[in-house]
């Protein structure tokens, strides 16, 4: 029959390592995300657009855009996401028939980026899931690090030095 502490010890160094690679795989997408963020922010053109309509839910806003790409006039659609008090407080004054800075997407001339500054609602996105990820990578590595008991089985440096002299 196994040993239950040694089932123990096992149990949790693989919690351990399965949170520590959550921990990777939500740090791969923030990244992602970061990265994306930054295309639209550096790479696309900005254009000037005027606004023809805005609805604002709970969850954000959908802002309809009309402008000129490429020698054709396009109708583009741009989302600012984020609780509605705060959106409508962003969004103020920009009115129907107002002219806004907007990028929009080479490939896809009617995907808009509405908001290009380097603020918390623009990179939200990516900075959030990137704390999440270093949250469940140290609390994999407590884990792993916990499932070690005191009588001197824990990986140590000095301890493999020492064995092998």
């Amino acid at each position: 029959m196994p040993d239950p502490a040694s089932t123990k010890r096992l149990a949790c160094r693989a919690l351990g390592v399965l949170a520590m690679l959550a921990g990777l795989i939500f740090l791969c997408i923030s990244g992602w995300l970061g990265w994306w963020t930054w295309v639209k922010l550096a790479r696309w053109p900005r254009v000037d657009a005027t606004l023809v309509s805005k609805n604002i839910s709970d969850v954000g806003a959908r802002l309809v855009f009309s402008y000129y790409a490429g020698g054709y006039r396009i109708t583009g659609v741009g989302f600012v996401w984020g609780p509605s008090a705060s959106v409508r407080s962003a969004l103020e004054s920009w009115a129907p028939g107002t002219t806004q800075r907007i990028s929009y997407d080479p490939a896809d001339p009617s995907e808009v980026e509405p908001i290009h500054g380097y603020i918390w609602g623009t990179w939200g996105g990516s900075i959030a899931p990137a704390m999440f990820s270093a949250l469940f990578w140290v609390g994999g590595v407590f884990v792993y690090r916990g499932s070690y008991d005191n009588s001197g089985d824990s990986p140590n440096v000095e301890q493999s030095v020492l064995s092998k002299n």
